[in-house]
């Protein structure tokens, strides 16, 4: 199992557009957030407002801590990104950046400038974590599978990931 680390060192300390746009050389100028970037995509729509909006992407939160705040590209980067205030609610934060946990990095790396993906440990902690996730996907109730086929997903989805997180927790275990 792995996890995404937007940082290059712990904390980052850069300047973040460098983390953010993911086309490795690419020119800051050359709008990095509509072109290259990890933001979310919304889709534009020809008509108006009442459309249905069963093709959009929209992430309700983006969240910035620490350095991210202070930082005038990716602000500026942000400020020109073409979303409307309902697709995406923007935090600034000065809090300190969310660091993961050493157990949960790869040890050759720990000491090193990473800025991409870290490996998590195989764990029995990992395997539990999966198979809870999976009961809880099987006692889904009618909310739920509203807002499962209301996305255009089928009725056997929740189903479907039940079985498959379950499978994913029993490989843990096994090892």
């Amino acid at each position: 199992m792995k996890v995404v680390e937007l940082a290059a060192t712990f904390p980052y300390v850069s300047d973040p557009m460098r983390i953010v746009t993911k086309a490795i050389g690419c020119n800051n100028l050359a709008d990095p957030p509509q072109n290259y970037s990890l933001f979310p995509v919304i889709q534009q729509t020809t008509g108006g407002l009442n459309e249905s909006y069963s093709n959009k992407t929209s992430y309700r939160r983006l969240h910035f801590r620490g350095s991210f705040s202070c930082n005038s590209s990716l602000r500026s980067a942000i400020n020109s990104f073409p979303v409307w205030p309902r697709d995406v609610a923007l935090h600034w934060s000065d809090m300190s950046p969310l660091k993961l946990p050493e157990t949960y990095r790869i040890r050759a790396l720990q000491s090193s400038s990473v800025g991409g993906i870290s490996q998590l440990a195989l764990s029995s902690r990992t395997g539990a974590y999966l198979s809870n996730l999976a009961q809880r996907a099987a006692k889904s109730d009618k909310r739920t599978l509203y807002e499962f086929t209301r996305a255009g997903m089928s009725l056997d989805a929740p189903e479907e990931l039940a079985s498959v997180l379950a499978a994913m927790g029993d490989a843990y275990f096994a090892q």
